[in-house]
């Protein structure tokens, strides 16, 4: 016999070994049926928004109770743009400041519908709730009056929040 022969002897006899070497070890897949059987949880659309807008306004309604009235004294800034300075005035800030972020938390707990509206609203409420942390900590007008800004647009643009 040439070599070659015996090389392709060789390669057959090698691969009859490893088919029957992966025959005898594979352990047998059980098809399981119950899967498609299954139900899965489907998600209502319409529940969701439903839940979705009524908490939004449970939250924005806390949000404006915890700040008060929409006046800048009611935060601790009087007429000259100046911070209060009493103990009583910077305990109010920062409980009000922990209250919005405990409230932006909430918000961001929440679980948005696929609404790319309601998608905007949400960025543009956390935005807001951040501005007015910001403010209370930092005391810069600035994040006052666009977080004002932003809860007001919102309620013109959602009447619902009303």
């Amino acid at each position: 016999m040439s070599k070659r022969a015996i090389i392709i002897i060789f390669l057959i006899i090698l691969s009859v070994f490893v088919i029957f070497l992966l025959i005898f070890t594979s352990k047998p897949v059980a098809v399981n049926k119950g899967i498609a059987n299954k139900k899965v949880n489907t998600v209502d659309l319409v529940k969701l928004e439903k839940n979705y807008r009524s908490d939004v306004k449970k939250i924005l309604v806390e949000y404006e109770r915890s700040i008060g009235s929409s006046s800048v004294s009611s935060l601790g800034v009087n007429d000259n743009n100046q911070t209060a300075s009493t103990s009583d005035d910077l305990n109010l800030k920062d409980n009000k400041s922990v209250k919005i972020a405990e409230l932006k938390k909430e918000l961001l707990d929440l679980t948005v519908p696929p609404v790319s509206a309601l998608m905007d609203l949400h960025v543009k409420l956390v935005l807001a709730f951040s501005k007015m942390e910001n403010y209370l900590t930092t005391n810069d007008l600035k994040e006052y009056e666009e977080s004002t800004d932003f809860i007001k647009l919102a309620k013109s643009n959602y009447k619902w929040l009303n």
